[in-house]
């Protein structure tokens, strides 16, 4: 299943059974440790764009080596027309950028600049 999460940091979430209002719990086992742990996600992204305000740029940390980002950038045009673009897919600790369609004729820069994840 591929979760995709928009420049935002979210942690796992432990899940309690109940019934008729008691909570169950596992019965204890000398053999093995029943206990669940929930997963954090721990990962730091930032993004931003050039000095000419025509490529935007995210970055990653902490990521797992399964998990993948990419700069999602909100391109205006000279209308004033805005429109989301996407840079490519890139694993923990490199850099996604992505350049706004018409931005080298003059007729589009960055708005926005943020990042999309995909925790594999």
């Amino acid at each position: 299943m591929t979760r995709y999460i928009t420049g935002s940091i979210i942690a796992g979430l432990l899940s309690v059974a109940a019934v008729g209002g008691v909570l169950v719990a596992p019965a204890s086992s000398a053999s093995a440790d029943t206990r669940v742990t929930p997963k954090t996600i721990s990962y730091k992204c930032s993004s931003w764009k050039n000095d000419a305000g025509t490529i935007g740029y995210a970055e990653c940390t902490n990521l797992a080596n399964i998990d993948r980002f990419r700069a999602k950038v909100t391109c205006i045009s000279y209308t004033g027309a805005q429109h989301i673009e996407y840079g490519a897919w890139v694993g923990n600790n490199k850099k996604s950028s992505h350049k706004c369609a018409g931005a080298d004729a003059g007729q589009a820069g960055v708005y926005h600049t943020g990042y999309q994840v995909d925790l594999g």
